[in-house]
């Protein structure tokens, strides 16, 4: 218990001299007042007892900055991209140096209110902005784990298939080497020459690039899962379904079925 004290009392004055060596020495000003400056910081400030600021100092100063303020805010209303309505559909205006462009707006900007519960369109928009969005807007949340263990799966399997490229593509370049102190252990490889290197290298590669091919495509899925869920969600499943016959006009053989829901 003593020794914990005496540790505690040792880093509380260390800390206090560390305060105090930020500090300047004592000086005097050439007008007579005592100053003690502290070195300006973030979350300190000089403290002189000649330059104490007043309430008017204050109210000046909070008036600049919120002058600041507002000609941020409207220059990034001009500049920044933002929505505007242009020949009765609603848009995104980009504004560049030398041009400036529309985009579409999306549905998945939207807020929720005064649309169906479960959009199909703002669904797939959100998958495809970020996985797994659009099934927390289905409030299929047990599916969101899945997508990104899919991902993390693929991104595995990449970096194992770049791994081993790197490996093969190293000991072919030392194998067809002209420096016999480079050649490589084939044995440890499990090739026999430089064309078995070459061709591990070859297969390496060709993993790695259809694992892209791989994202590409689960994200397209969970995209597509998205959307379908949204429709089914939306689809009437009430007891309301009725089967009636119906005689078919006279002349005509058989008769017909329909199906209400």
């Amino acid at each position: 218990m003593v020794q914990r004290v005496s540790c505690f009392t040792l880093l509380i004055c260390g800390v206090g001299m560390f305060a105090f060596a930020q500090v300047d020495t004592t000086r005097r000003d050439s007008t007579g007042p005592l100053l003690r400056p502290v070195k300006a910081g973030i979350g300190t400030a000089i403290t002189d007892s000649t330059t104490a600021l007043t309430p008017a100092d204050s109210a000046a100063r909070f008036q600049k900055l919120r002058l600041v303020w507002d000609k941020s805010t409207e220059w990034a209303g001009e500049n920044l991209p933002h929505k505007v309505e242009r020949d009765g559909k609603t848009q995104i205006l980009v504004k560049l140096p030398s041009h400036e462009f529309y985009l579409p707006w999306l549905k998945a900007f939207e807020p929720n209110t005064g649309r169906p519960p479960y959009d199909p369109e703002v669904a797939w928009q959100r998958s495809v902005i970020f996985p797994g969005l659009g099934q927390a807007y289905n409030r299929s949340y047990w599916k969101m784990p899945i997508i990104y263990l899919g991902y993390a799966g693929v991104t595995d399997w990449i970096v194992y298939q770049n791994d081993r490229f790197q490996v093969y593509n190293t000991a072919f370049l030392q194998a067809v080497d002209d420096n016999p102190d480079n050649n490589p252990d084939l044995t440890a490889l499990r090739v026999r020459d430089a064309e078995g290197l070459r061709t591990a290298r070859e297969g390496y590669r060709k993993n790695r690039d259809y694992g892209f091919l791989f994202v590409a495509g689960w994200h397209l899925l969970q995209t597509v899962e998205a959307y379908v869920d949204a429709h089914l969600k939306g689809f009437d499943v009430g007891e309301d379904l009725s089967v009636s016959p119906a005689l078919l006009p006279q002349g005509t053989p058989g008769f017909s079925v329909s199906l209400r829901w």
